[in-house]
């Protein structure tokens, strides 16, 4: 091959690294948006599978009774925990990417990033409560005690979670607007949205005991979900340079 042939040869290799370069930042963020998207949609399908549920607080006896019953609908939101984490990681890492040369929006991202962290742990803690209850539920029928301390535990950490989601949904829509992904009325009703599940989270005991504070954080739950819907969409269309 002579010294021309193999720089030209050099020189197509360059060039499509360089197209390959340039082209997975936006793939990134398209798996990203996809990410937020999958999160939103598995949100909406575990919620609507819960609303069945006995509520917080009811004897131990009620919550076996309801286990036994509804074994599907309990190992559900378990089977889908796993995804969601997925997508809620890939969504906060591809704004925290996008975030990276604006130092306003890389620090709301970092916040943002730790809500997210603390989301999936008591999260976690919901959903091994839950796999533990369905796994044991003939054995723990005998135990009307233990079952509704489990079921405590689990309103505890799903009213402590509000606080988290509060916080990701502050720091999130923070960063996401300082780096353009979404418009300024969203930012401004992140602000009360979030209020609302800190206000509810303060509740986590009562919240565990059956108390109604937990219908206080549903608006702030309702706009963290149309955030993550509006900013997943905006990775879709957007390439990243």
């Amino acid at each position: 091959m002579t010294t021309a042939a193999r720089d030209a040869t050099a020189a197509d290799h360059g060039r499509d690294d360089q197209e390959h370069a340039a082209s997975a930042p936006g793939h990134l963020m398209r798996v990203s948006g996809a990410g937020g998207l999958v999160f939103v949609l598995l949100l909406v399908v575990d919620n609507v599978v819960r609303s069945g549920a006995p509520r917080f607080g009811v004897s131990g006896e009620t919550v076996t009774a309801y286990v036994e019953g509804h074994r599907v609908a309990m190992t559900a939101p378990i089977v889908l925990f796993p995804l969601g984490l997925v997508g809620l990681f890939t969504f906060v890492t591809g704004l925290s990417s996008v975030s990276r040369n604006n130092s306003e929006s890389r620090w709301w991202a970092q916040v943002g990033t730790m809500a997210a962290v603390t989301i999936a742990a008591l999260f976690s803690v919901v959903n091994l409560v839950e796999a533990a209850l369905v796994a044991d539920v003939h054995a723990l029928a005998t135990s009307p005690a233990v079952v509704s301390a489990f079921w405590a535990v689990d309103g505890a950490a799903f009213g402590l979670n509000l606080a988290a989601i509060g916080l990701a949904l502050l720091a999130l829509s923070r960063a996401a607007r300082a780096a353009g992904l979404v418009p300024r009325w969203l930012a401004l009703l992140a602000v009360p949205g979030a209020a609302s599940l800190w206000m509810a989270s303060l509740f986590a005991i009562a919240i565990a005991e059956g108390s109604g504070w937990l219908f206080v954080g549903v608006a702030g739950f309702l706009v963290w979900a149309v955030f993550v819907l509006v900013t997943g969409l905006a990775f879709t269309r957007r390439t990243v340079r």
